[in-house]
């Protein structure tokens, strides 16, 4: 998934799934290399060659 593909869902609750482990939280944004999320836990700087899926949260 590209950066430009993750503007819609920008400042949404959004249900990522990093290396086999889903992650939920509101998507900060996206650049080149990396998703930034943050959740309940904290925030996170995810690779974006790792992500597997990003949807919006149900």
């Amino acid at each position: 998934m590209m950066p430009d593909e993750l503007t819609v869902l920008q400042g949404r609750e959004v249900e990522v799934v990093y290396e086999g482990i889903l992650y939920r939280g509101r998507l900060v944004g996206a650049d080149e290399a990396d998703l930034y999320l943050v959740t309940t836990a904290g925030s996170f700087t995810l690779p974006l060659a790792n992500i597997s899926a990003v949807r919006a949260a149900a």
